[in-house]
């Protein structure tokens, strides 16, 4: 009777090794998905010089090189990933000496790719009050562009026929990439 039991013992612990359900890896595929939208990003400016000059009785400050001794433009680099605008603002002072009340007349703001590929070779900006913005010829390539932009601004600063007073003036416009 023991050998029956230790038999039959024997063979449930066999037939459950036999039968045991395997373990088998499983997989699963975790996604994540997005849409990447245009857009640019600008490098830190180096600033310009400021020039003044005198045209019809009134002060004019440039960073038009050539127009004024010691004028020099800005510059700054832009990387783009696709289609994208540029809006330009007028200029504005930012820094002048507290002497000068007057205001600014006749703005002009004038941006030139040095590199890179651009729609046009020349971007101009002409109101003291109103930004100006291309219309869709600024990055004009589904891939984007990478490229250094000349900035030069002008304006004219109403003085009443007076010289303008002496000190820091810094004149700003702000570019943004509109994708």
């Amino acid at each position: 009777m023991k050998r029956r039991l230790a038999l039959t013992g024997g063979l449930v612990i066999l037939s459950a090794l036999v039968c045991a359900p395997r373990a088998s890896a499983q997989s699963v595929n975790v996604d994540a998905s997005g849409t990447i939208a245009a857009s640019c990003q600008f490098g830190t400016p180096t600033t310009g010089t400021l020039g003044a000059y005198y045209s019809s009785g009134e002060g004019r400050l440039t960073s038009f090189s050539g127009v004024a001794p010691a004028a020099a433009h800005s510059t700054v680099t832009i990387t783009c990933n696709g289609p994208t605008n540029l809006t330009i603002a007028p200029p504005s002072l930012v820094t002048k000496p507290a002497a000068y009340t007057g205001s600014l007349t006749n703005c002009s703001v004038a941006v030139v790719p040095t590199s890179g590929t651009f729609g046009s070779s020349t971007y101009n900006a002409s109101s003291c009050t109103t930004p100006t913005t291309t219309s869709g010829n600024f990055v004009t390539n589904a891939a984007g562009t990478t490229g250094d932009l000349k900035v030069s601004q002008q304006a004219t600063l109403t003085t009443g026929g007076a010289l303008l007073p002496p000190g820091v003036y810094t004149m700003r416009t702000t570019l943004t990439a509109v994708p």
